[in-house]
C-alpha cells in the first residue's frame, strides 16, 4: 500500500507515558432515568418523592412536576434495591446497605460476603430487614437516627426455595412476610427470630409480589403464573382471585376511595381490576417498552407511578369516564444505547441523539425537564388500533443526521436517513415533531448520507448508487441532482457543502472524494484517497475535510487546493466517529479498538489518547469548546467530558501510539468528575507538561535570519527623534513673573531671601570638564561597554528608556584617544554582523553619529582619529553588506507577490 510507510511513523521526541488525560476529565453522564430496580416513593406531608435507581447511584424526583432534586453519591457496585426509612434513603449495593440523607452517605451496614448480595430490603419502626441471594435474613435495630444500626439477629428459613418478596403487614407488630419461589408464604417474628406461621396450600405457584391493601389483614399476592390472589392474612382465606396474561411483577391498590387494583406484567402492560365487581376494568397495553418491576399509587390520589428498565418514569392519572388512565407527566430517555449524538446549533444547550430504539431525542444539558423525544405522530393510538407494539410503527433506525438552526423558526431544519429506507425525513426542531416532507432518492435506492446547508434552505441526500439529490427544505421540492452522468455505483457515504453554497463535496466507498460546483452542477475535481471512505466531515472555518477510511487511517483534505495535507495513523480497528474541535485545530477520533484519540492538525501529532471501559460509538465536540460528548455500546446515557484546555495550557508534544490512558466513564452523579468551574479553578498539570510550559523562545532561530530586539516600535523611533520631540514639547512662551503681592503680605521671594542663606557662586566649568567629572565614578553603561559580554551590554541597553540611552551615548568619553568611541562602534558592528537587534543597533548608531560628528571633525591631529575612522569603515562595510542582502530578499519577495497578483 502507498501509505504503509506512514503507518509505521514514530516520534523520536515523544514524551513519557501519561498517568491521566491531558485534555479530558469525566464530568457526568446524562439521559438516565430508571432501570430494572424497583423504585421507592416517600411521603413528605402532602408531597411525594420518587427515587429511582440508575446503575451505581440513584435519582430523586419531585412527584408534583417530576423535577430532578438530587443525585446520590456513586457506589462501587450496582444498586439492587431501595427503601425510604425515616429521614434516610436505604440503598443496597452488593453486600452493603448505605444510608443516604440529601444525597450524602451517613452510615452503612453490611452482610457477610459469603451470604451473597442483598436482594430485598424493608424497614419499619426500629427494624431494618435485608434478604440475601443465599436466603439469609438479616435484622438490624436502629435505636436513634444519629446512631448506626446494630445487628439484632440473622436467620435462615428452613426451605430450599428462594426468597422472592418481602413485606411488613400493617399493624402486625415486629412481623414480616416472606414469599418464596415454591409458593410458600411465611410469617416471622423479628424480635424472637421465629417463624409464626406458614401458608403453603393457597398459592401453588411461585410468589412474585406481596402488596398491602388499604384494608387491614388483606394483601394481594401475585404469582408467576399470572394469578392475583386477594388474601386475608388473619383467617387464612382467599377473598377473590384474578388472572392476567404473564407473570405478576407488581400490584398496587388505589387509596382514594375507588376499589381498583393495578397489576403489571413482563411485557409492559398495565391491568386494572374492579374489586367491587370482581372483574377486569381496563388494560393499558405497552405502557412501557419492557417489563414493569414496580407500580404504585400515590396515597390518597388517583395517580399511578410506573418505572421500568426502558429508562422512563411515568405518572398516570385516572380522570376519564371509562376509567382508563392517561399519561399525566413523564421523564424518559433512550432505552437502548444511542448510536449518534451531535450538539445542536452554536450553543451547548441541546444535544440531538438517535438510538437503535428508533427514537430521536433532544437532550438538555441545562435542565433535565427540557429533554424530550421528537414526536413521530400518533404512534401509540395507531398501535392500539392495530394491536401492535408502538416501536413497530416508528421510523427505522436513524443512520445519518444533519441540522441547521438558521431557519428553525420558519420551516423544518433537521434531516435524517433511516436504515434500508429510500427516503429521508425532515423534522421540525421548534415544535419537536416529525416534519411534513419525505425526500426520496431519484434512483430508488436507500439513503446513505444527508446534509442540510448552512443557510437552512437546502437538504441533500446521498444514495446507495452514487447519486446526490438536492431538495428545498421549505417546500420539499427537488431542485437538482449530482452524479447521474458519472455513476460510480458505490454508496455516497458523506455529503458536505461549504458555507456559501459554492462547493459540494461527496465521498463514496470507492475511495474517491469529488468536488462539485453547486450552482452549475458540474464536476470540478476528484481525489482518490487510496481506500474506501466510510465517513467524512467538513470543518467550515478552515475548509478542511476529514476522511475516515477502511485502512483505519484518517486523511485531512484541503478543499481549496484539493490535496491531502495530513494523514493520521494510530487506530488498530475501524473508526466509529470523529469530529473537529471548535477551533478546527484538533481532530478527535473514536475507534472499535476502544480508544479516543486527539490529533493536533498543524503538527500532525497525537496529543491525547484515552481508553474507555466500553467502545465509543459516536462523539461530538461542543461549538463553544467546553465539552466532549460521547456515546458507548452498553450505556443508555450520554457521557460528558470537560475540556481542560479551556482553562490551562495543554502540551502538544507528540505521544507514542501505544501510550493510552485508561479512564473511567463519567458517572450519573458526576462523582470524581470535574465540572467547568472546577476545571477553571484547578490549574494542576501533568508533570511531563511542565517542561513544555516553561519553554522559552530562542534568541535567534537561525544565524542567517535577521532578528529584531523585540522592543516596542515607539521606543527606538523616539530615540531617533528625541531632539525633535523635545523641541516640540518646549514651552512657546517665557514663564511670566508672578505679580507682586500687597505690601502687607510678604512674598515667597522675600521669605526665601530671609530664611535661606545665600550660597557662594560656583565657578562656571566647561562642558567637557562636566562630562569628565561624571565619568570619574563610572556608570553601568560604561562598565559593560569596557567588558567583553556583548549580550549583557545589549540586555542592559534594552532595559533603558530612550532618554537614558541618548544621555549615555552623548556621555561617551570625547577626549583622545577616543577609546569609548571605538568600543561603542565595534560592539555595534559585531552585533550587526550577527544579525541581531537590527533596529536597535541602527537607532543607536544614528544617535552616535549625530551627537559626536562635530567632536570627531574639530581635531587638528589626524593620528588621534585614525583608529576611530578604521572602526567606522568596518561598520560601513558590514552595514552596506547587510542592507544589500535585505534589499535583495525584499525585492525578490515583492516580485513574486506582484507576479502572483497578476
Amino acid at each position: 500500500m502507498p501509505f504503509a510507510e506512514k503507518k509505521r511513523r514514530t516520534y523520536e521526541n515523544a514524551v513519557k507515558p501519561l498517568r491521566k488525560s491531558r485534555i479530558y476529565a469525566p464530568f457526568r453522564s446524562i439521559g438516565h432515568v430508571s432501570n430494572a430496580v424497583p423504585f421507592d416513593i416517600e411521603a413528605r406531608g402532602t408531597h411525594f418523592l420518587v427515587t429511582t435507581s440508575v446503575g451505581n447511584t440513584f435519582q430523586t424526583y419531585d412527584c408534583e412536576k417530576l423535577n430532578l432534586l438530587f443525585v446520590g453519591k456513586q457506589l462501587d457496585k450496582e444498586i439492587t434495591c431501595l427503601k425510604s426509612f425515616k429521614d434516610f434513603m436505604l440503598v443496597a449495593a452488593g453486600s452493603k446497605i448505605f444510608a443516604y440523607k440529601r444525597g450524602k452517605i451517613i452510615w452503612d451496614i453490611d452482610v457477610e460476603q459469603e451470604h451473597g448480595t442483598v436482594t430485598h430490603l424493608d424497614a419499619f419502626g426500629e427494624w431494618i430487614i435485608a434478604c440475601t441471594s443465599s436466603r439469609h435474613v438479616y435484622v438490624w435495630k436502629h435505636a436513634s437516627k444519629y446512631s448506626v444500626p446494630e445487628l439484632h439477629t440473622t436467620f435462615l428459613p428452613n426451605t430450599n426455595a428462594d426468597i422472592t418478596s418481602l413485606l411488613h403487614p400493617s399493624t402486625y407488630l415486629n412481623k414480616i412476610l416472606l414469599g418464596f419461589s415454591d409458593g410458600a408464604l411465611q410469617i416471622w417474628n423479628l424480635r424472637v427470630s421465629k417463624r409464626v406461621h406458614e401458608f403453603q396450600e393457597f398459592f401453588g405457584d411461585g410468589i412474585t409480589s406481596l402488596t398491602q391493601a388499604p384494608v387491614l389483614d388483606v394483601l394481594a399476592v401475585g404469582t408467576i403464573s399470572g394469578r392475583i390472589v386477594i388474601f386475608n392474612l388473619k383467617n387464612g382465606s382467599i377473598l377473590m382471585e384474578f388472572k392476567q396474561d404473564g407473570q405478576v411483577l407488581s400490584c398496587s391498590f388505589r387509596t382514594d376511595g375507588t376499589p381498583i387494583l393495578a397489576s403489571s406484567n413482563p411485557i409492559g402492560d398495565l391491568s386494572f381490576w374492579d374489586l367491587s365487581k370482581r372483574r377486569i376494568q381496563n388494560v393499558t397495553y405497552n405502557a412501557h417498552f419492557g417489563s414493569l418491576p414496580k407500580i404504585q399509587f400515590l396515597n390518597g390520589q388517583p395517580i399511578l407511578v410506573t418505572a421500568g428498565p426502558d429508562n422512563s418514569l411515568k405518572e398516570w392519572i385516572f380522570d376519564s369516564m371509562d376509567g382508563a388512565p392517561r399519561i399525566l407527566r413523564s421523564r424518559n430517555g433512550h432505552y437502548e444505547p444511542p448510536s449518534f449524538v451531535k450538539f445542536y446549533g452554536k450553543s451547548v444547550h441541546f444535544l440531538i441523539s438517535a438510538a437503535t430504539d428508533r427514537s430521536l431525542r433532544a437532550v438538555s444539558l441545562y435542565q433535565d425537564s427540557q429533554s424530550t423525544e421528537l414526536s413521530q405522530g400518533s404512534v401509540i393510538s395507531k398501535a392500539k388500533k392495530l394491536n401492535v407494539r408502538p416501536e413497530e410503527l416508528k421510523l427505522p433506525e436513524i443512520t445519518a443526521l444533519s441540522s441547521s438552526n438558521t431557519r428553525e423558526k420558519y420551516w423544518d431544519n433537521v434531516l435524517t436517513a433511516h436504515k434500508n429506507d429510500s427516503s429521508a425525513r425532515t423534522w421540525n426542531w421548534k415544535s419537536k415533531t416529525l416534519g411534513q416532507h419525505v425526500l426520496p432518492t431519484s434512483d430508488g435506492t436507500s439513503v446513505r448520507s444527508v446534509c442540510v446547508s448552512c443557510c437552512g434552505n437546502f437538504g441533500l441526500i446521498g444514495s446507495s448508487k452514487g447519486v446526490v439529490d438536492v431538495y428545498n427544505m421549505q417546500s420539499g421540492i427537488k431542485r437538482k441532482s449530482f452524479g447521474q452522468s458519472s455513476l460510480s455505483g458505490k454508496p455516497v457515504t458523506a455529503v458536505m457543502l461549504d458555507n456559501v453554497n459554492r462547493i459540494l463535496v461527496t465521498a463514496s466507498l470507492d475511495g474517491i472524494l469529488k468536488f462539485w460546483d453547486f450552482n452549475k452542477g458540474n464536476l470540478i475535481d476528484s481525489l482518490d484517497v487510496g481506500s474506501s471512505i466510510t465517513h467524512a466531515i467538513y470543518q467550515h472555518s478552515s475548509d478542511l475535510v476529514a476522511v475516515a477510511c477502511d485502512d483505519f487511517g484518517i486523511r485531512i483534505v484541503d478543499v481549496q487546493t484539493r490535496k491531502i495535507v495530513r494523514e493520521l495513523w494510530g487506530h488498530s480497528n475501524r473508526l466509529t466517529s470523529f469530529d473537529f474541535s471548535d477551533t478546527g485545530r484538533w481532530l478527535v477520533t473514536a475507534s472499535l479498538d476502544g480508544t479516543i484519540r486527539t490529533w493536533d492538525l498543524p503538527t500532525g501529532h497525537l496529543i491525547d489518547s484515552i481508553s474507555t471501559p466500553s467502545v465509543c460509538t459516536s462523539l461530538t465536540f461542543a461549538p463553544t469548546g467546553d465539552y466532549l460528548a460521547t456515546t458507548h455500546v452498553d450505556q443508555v446515557g450520554i457521557s460528558l467530558w470537560t475540556n481542560l484546555s479551556m482553562f490551562k495550557h495543554v502540551s502538544t508534544k507528540a505521544l507514542r501510539l501505544d501510550d493510552v490512558v485508561e479512564v473511567s466513564a463519567p458517572s450519573v452523579s458526576g462523582e470524581k468528575g470535574i465540572s467547568v468551574v472546577e476545571a477553571a479553578l484547578n490549574v494542576e498539570s501533568n508533570a511531563e507538561d511542565e517542561e513544555d510550559i516553561s519553554y522559552r523562545t530562542m534568541d535567534q532561530l537561525d544565524p542567517n535570519l535577521q532578528t529584531l530586539s523585540k522592543l516596542p516600535r515607539t521606543q527606538w523611533q523616539t530615540l531617533i527623534n528625541l531632539e525633535a520631540i523635545k523641541a516640540r514639547n518646549a514651552p512657546k512662551e517665557v514663564p511670566k513673573v508672578p505679580e507682586k503681592a500687597p505690601f502687607f503680605l510678604p512674598s515667597l521671594k522675600d521669605q526665601s531671601e530671609a530664611t535661606v542663606p545665600k550660597q557662594p557662586i560656583a565657578t562656571e566649568i566647561s562642558k567637557p570638564t562636566a562630562v569628565a567629572s561624571i565619568k570619574v565614578s563610572g556608570t553601568e553603561f560604561s562598565t559593560l561597554l569596557h567588558g567583553n559580554d556583548d549580550d549583557a551590554f545589549f540586555e542592559y541597553l534594552k532595559s533603558l528608556g530612550p532618554a537614558k540611552i541618548d544621555l549615555e551615548i552623548r556621555s561617551l568619553d570625547a577626549y583622545p584617544p577616543y577609546e569609548e568611541f571605538i568600543l561603542f562602534i565595534n560592539i555595534m558592528t559585531r552585533r550587526l554582523s550577527k544579525r541581531r537587534d537590527f533596529e536597535l543597533v541602527q537607532a543607536c548608531m544614528s544617535v552616535f553619529t549625530k551627537s559626536h560628528e562635530d567632536v570627531l571633525l574639530m581635531h587638528d591631529t589626524p593620528e588621534d582619529t585614525v583608529p576611530v575612522f578604521e572602526s567606522l569603515k568596518a561598520w560601513e562595510s558590514v552595514h552596506k553588506e547587510e542592507n544589500q542582502r535585505l534589499l535583495d530578499l525584499v525585492g525578490y519577495c515583492s516580485g513574486i507577490l506582484s507576479f502572483m497578483r497578476t
